[in-house]
């Protein structure tokens, strides 16, 4: 039986809590030393814009990477404080039937639409994420990202040491962002989640093609508010 943790749990454990509410989440983490890549101008294939930089962020947000799973009752209502009007799958496909998916994609998705905020005269040309919508949406949303990812920074509390150097026509010391960090790795994270995907077709290990996402029965009517 899965139980909503305490606050007091919650603050001693922040970051930790997945394997409350997924006991086998264990199985798609290991723990690996990285050294950012943090100096300026650098570039990646995340930086920038153009298609091969969408796709660079597509690869890290999209399905079936980051496509849904689906959970048990116990754990959907552990972490939902809203227990009327769940979200369910047409079928358990081994894993639970209530609609869930792991916060991490919805993180970088914000942070993927705060980069394309930056660049408004190159997406309002040739994707328009927010074709359409009101300046006060389109600032609604941001602000959304920003807060999540404030949240999600301060949970976390990273205490990995940011260290300074002399730097020749500099009189103050200046940072070296190429830090080092003990992260999770990314590949077993996403091959853990890709086993659970019930947003994708999957055959002899291939996905085949996209699922129509789960459809509000006509005989529900829903939150009057969203959460």
């Amino acid at each position: 039986m899965y139980q909503k943790p305490s606050s007091h749990d919650l603050r001693i454990a922040c970051g930790r809590l997945p394997g409350q509410w997924l006991p086998e989440a264990d199985e798609g983490v290991e723990y690996e030393t990285r050294r950012f890549k943090g100096s300026f101008r650098l570039q990646s294939p995340w930086t920038g814009v153009g298609p091969e930089t969408d796709s660079a962020w597509g690869n890290i947000t999209n399905a079936p990477v980051g496509g849904a799973i689906g959970i048990t009752k116990e754990q959907w209502e552990a972490v939902n404080e809203y227990h009327d009007y769940p979200v369910m799958l047409d079928e358990d496909h081994g894993t639970g039937q209530y609609l869930a998916s792991l916060d991490v994609f919805h993180q970088l998705h914000c942070l993927d639409l705060l980069r394309k905020s930056t660049h408004p005269g190159y997406y309002d040309e040739h994707e328009g994420s927010f074709a359409g919508a009101s300046p006060r949406v389109i600032e609604g949303h941001l602000e959304h990202c920003v807060e999540t990812l404030r949240q999600t920074l301060m949970c976390h509390g990273d205490m990995s040491l940011l260290t300074y150097n002399w730097v020749e026509g500099r009189a103050m010391p200046y940072p070296n962002f190429n830090t080092i960090h003990t992260c999770k790795n990314w590949d077993k994270l996403v091959a853990w989640n890709m086993q659970r995907d019930v947003t994708t077709e999957w055959v002899d290990g291939t996905g085949r093609k996209m699922l129509s996402p789960p459809v509000k029965p006509k005989d529900v009517e829903g939150m009057a508010t969203p959460p």
